[in-house]
């Protein structure tokens, strides 16, 4: 799709499916050391006896290769992978999160239906969410966690889009999704969504699938611009 195709559609769009973890907040360096010491304290809790400074390095591998700090021990230790999940977002602490400035009062500001797609837990996400000050604008029926859409990866399945749209009672053609996970923006496309990469202040790639519309530096910029197309004429 062309950019003015997809400036286009920007003035009919009525709702947005955000990604969580590093889309809606900035991943910081020091809470993803926060989050591979709490992996690697659950590894321990697992029966891991490997000594915590090497299963914290293999937690930082991970996350660097795969995205998710316990792919490693899943893989090569046999952890269960449901019950990681749940220990691990019980464990981590979401208040050494930082905020995206300027974000509440955006969204205060642009008429948009707002639900969550994420891969972190249900929990999790309400957490995060009261944290960083946007609960109002997710509901609890508009929050979808690995959990709730059966452990469907957003890279392989259309369930976890499908159930957003259906929690905002919008179509495809009326939807933005907003993701750091490139991958994860194929599905949502060959749906029909516009779709929205997060890089949180890095380089984009430099070959951009064709399956990304847009790409900004953070959501703060995303709902800046959907601010615009509905006071401007494009």
């Amino acid at each position: 799709m062309n950019r003015k195709d997809v400036m286009g559609r920007l003035p009919d769009i009525k709702g947005i499916l955000w990604d969580l973890d590093n889309t809606l907040y900035p991943l910081t360096a020091d809470f993803a050391d926060h989050f591979n010491h709490r992996m690697a304290d659950v590894a321990r809790e697992c029966g891991v006896e490997v000594p915590h400074p090497e299963l914290v390095a293999l937690a930082e591998k991970s996350l660097q290769q795969h995205g998710y700090s316990g792919r490693v021990f899943i893989e090569r230790f046999g952890l269960d992978r449901v019950a990681l999940h749940y220990r691990i977002h019980e464990i981590v602490d979401e208040t050494i999160l930082e905020r995206t400035t300027g974000l509440i009062e955006q969204f205060e500001q642009v008429p948009l239906d707002h639900a969550i797609v994420t891969h972190g837990s249900f929990d999790w996400a309400l957490r995060v969410l009261e944290h960083i000050g946007l609960g109002r604008w997710f509901p609890r029926h508009r929050i979808h966690a690995l959990e709730t859409f059966d452990f469907h990866r957003k890279s392989e399945s259309r369930r976890p889009f499908t159930e957003g749209l259906a929690s905002l009672n919008l179509s495809e053609k009326n939807v933005v999704m907003v993701e750091d996970t490139l991958h994860n923006l194929k599905v949502p496309y060959e749906m029909g969504l516009l779709t929205v990469l997060v890089t949180q202040g890095q380089p984009p790639p430099r070959d951009l699938p064709g399956y990304v519309d847009i790409v900004c530096e953070d959501a703060l910029a995303l709902v800046q611009m959907m601010d615009k197309v509905r006071t401007k004429p494009l």
